[in-house]
């Protein structure tokens, strides 16, 4: 497997890329990650996709590699996440749009304004449903980035979302959510008021532009993104499948052996 890393350069903003090429013949995959996540949380899928795509990695302007080529940001909306999202599509033209967690909505709205390149969707921990639990996630993380509580922040991602993550990956988590820069909270707490005020015709109006195939991936034990909320879009998506991972919640392949197994049969049942 040979890496390529790039600084591609749009709109003024500098994102370091790196692209995992295992066979120049095979087809690519471009991973979105979603809140407070860099590209280095898909290292997993990397592996599990090893021989059947070649994988493409990002970190938008404001996180992981890229934060440190870029000075002085204003908040990045969702919409010209998009923007970058699908400049990067025009220009490595991945057949296959990978996401997890909240880079699903982004994942999502790239896949409707790309279908002449974009041929399959894979979102991972994905709802368009706010439930209760994730209402409370969103509104409690806000809180704590509002009033400067980082410590709690990541208290409150391993005892919600991530509860069900090792001890050694919520150390990490820990350290990393509780130590990020002003910047960084202020643009997850930007996207995050994004998110709690779309509204279901919001998500009707987005995944009825496509019938590119999309296969939804979540945990049994996932109260945020729950399987059967999830579901309910095959109204809307006749093209869609649906794949549960028993004993897994938010985190699916990163909690526990079987289910990162899992998501590697997964991968080679639906790209195979």
């Amino acid at each position: 497997m040979v890496i390529e890393k790039e600084t591609v350069v749009f709109n003024g903003f500098k994102i370091n890329v790196e692209r995992y090429i295992h066979d120049t013949q095979l087809k690519s995959a471009i991973l979105i990650n979603g809140a407070l996540a860099t590209s280095s949380s898909f290292y997993n899928w990397v592996r599990h996709l090893e021989g059947r795509v070649n994988t493409i990695l990002f970190d938008l302007p404001f996180a992981g590699k890229s934060k440190l080529m870029n000075d002085s940001l204003d908040i990045i909306t969702k919409e010209q996440e998009v923007e970058l999202i699908n400049s990067l599509i025009q220009r490595y033209k991945p057949e296959i749009i990978m996401s997890a967690s909240w880079g699903g909505l982004a994942a999502l709205m790239a896949m409707s304004q790309n279908t002449d390149i974009i041929k399959k969707a894979v979102v991972a921990s994905f709802s368009t449903t706010i439930n209760k639990k994730m209402e409370y996630y969103i509104l409690k993380a806000r809180d704590y980035v509002y009033t400067n509580n980082f410590s709690e922040l990541g208290i409150l991602l391993n005892d919600e979302v991530g509860k069900y993550l090792p001890r050694a990956l919520k150390r990490t988590n820990y350290r990393h959510v509780s130590n990020l820069d002003q910047h960084e909270y202020k643009q997850a707490c930007f996207h995050l008021e994004q998110i709690i005020k779309l509204k279901d015709s919001d998500y009707r109006k987005l995944i009825n532009r496509t019938s590119t195939p999309v296969i939804f991936i979540n945990g049994e034990l996932d109260e945020y993104t729950t399987s059967d909320e999830v579901k309910l879009l095959k109204n809307h998506l006749p093209n869609s499948e649906f794949y549960t991972i028993k004993n897994a919640g938010h985190f699916l392949d990163l909690e526990n052996k079987k289910a990162s197994l899992a998501m590697k049969d997964i991968f080679t049942t639906i790209i195979p």
